[in-house]
């Protein structure tokens, strides 16, 4: 069967609450995170049978156009989904790989392994943090290295601090600062970046 067989008939919202494992600060343009978060999840349903769930954080009225549209007009196997669908992205992506019964992994073209890298998301401007007392670059490294004991060997590290939370000169320097004493820190570590939009 085909993804352009597949019409979307339904879409659901559900939301679950994660803690994290420490204390979330800021981002660039979210003030502190806290220990909990909501999570928006989407179970999208075909015509088929076939269901696709993933996360999706987009606005309720975003996403219902999409509901009477073939599978095949949001997602190409080859390119993935459509910019118009791309609040979708996770869920069209688990749709796919049912429909076409495959692992997702293997439907966008990646060779089988035994292990992945995997990366921590969760460093955030910890040094920041508490706003009255900031406790400095060393507050991101301790949090890179609980991330790293816990078994992420590299880390995405939230830049973006000149966008709201410090002068920009000052911020644009400070990132600097926190992804080399990272770097200096934990020197076979991959770094990521993830401004947030604020740059």
């Amino acid at each position: 069967m085909t993804l352009d067989e597949h019409k979307i008939t339904r879409i659901e919202s559900f939301t679950f609450r994660r803690e994290f494992p420490r204390y979330m600060g800021n981002n660039a343009k979210v003030g502190p995170h806290g220990k909990t978060g909501i999570e928006k999840i989407r179970r999208i349903h075909s015509n088929q049978g076939a269901i696709g769930i993933g996360r999706s954080a987009a606005p309720d009225e975003s996403i219902y156009c999409f509901i009477g549209c073939s599978v095949g007009d949001l997602f190409d196997p080859a390119i993935g989904t459509v910019v118009e669908a791309g609040f979708l992205d996770a869920p069209l992506h688990d749709l796919a790989g049912q429909i076409l019964e495959q692992p997702v992994w293997k439907m966008v073209g990646a060779r089988a392994g035994n292990s992945i890298e995997v990366y921590t998301g969760g460093i955030y401007f910890d040094d920041l943090d508490p706003q009255d007392s900031p406790r400095g670059i060393d507050a991101v490294l301790e949090a890179c290295q609980q991330d790293f004991d816990a078994g992420h060997a590299h880390f995405k590290l939230k830049i973006g601090r000149g966008f709201k939370f410090m002068e920009t000169a000052r911020g644009d320097q400070r990132d600097i600062d926190v992804t080399r004493a990272v770097r200096d820190a934990f020197p076979n570590s991959k770094i990521l970046i993830d401004a947030n939009d604020g740059y």
